[in-house]
């Protein structure tokens, strides 16, 4: 990573973030799932914490982002769209508890991936539990 830097992009309009809480008007910052790219090796979708805005409240020029207007129901929550164009955050802003990338852009996965795949199967097993019984 020559820069020690990663560039957060929204390549298209059907990878703009749409719907999250807080987007529209009032976050400064996101936690975007996006594409971990280093080199030309794809290494999965990876969580970043990415700032939106300065200290002014003011977007940054290199993200878009905006409020999606009134909706039926909870209008305390203000939802929104964002995208991206060639906007970069700190190496060390993607989440590592399960994977990392060294300045090097060597991608290292922490944990036993089969451990990781259980709680995934379990955590959809209870969701479907759940929606049976409220059923």
């Amino acid at each position: 990573m020559k820069t020690d830097e990663w560039v957060i992009h929204t390549p298209t309009i059907r990878a703009t973030k749409f719907w999250p809480g807080g987007m529209g008007l009032g976050a400064n910052h996101a936690m975007v799932y996006a594409r971990c790219i280093t080199g030309d090796k794809d290494h999965g979708v990876q969580a970043f914490l990415v700032p939106i805005r300065d200290a002014n409240h003011k977007s940054f020029d290199s993200v878009k982002n905006g409020d999606l207007g009134a909706k039926l129901g909870w209008e305390g929550v203000d939802n929104g769209w964002l995208t991206f164009t060639q906007h970069r955050v700190p190496r060390y802003n993607m989440m590592s508890r399960f994977a990392s990338v060294d300045k090097a852009g060597t991608f290292e996965i922490r944990g036993d991936q089969r451990m990781r795949y259980s709680i995934m199967v379990a955590t959809r097993i209870g969701l479907t539990k759940s929606a049976g019984q409220y059923l």
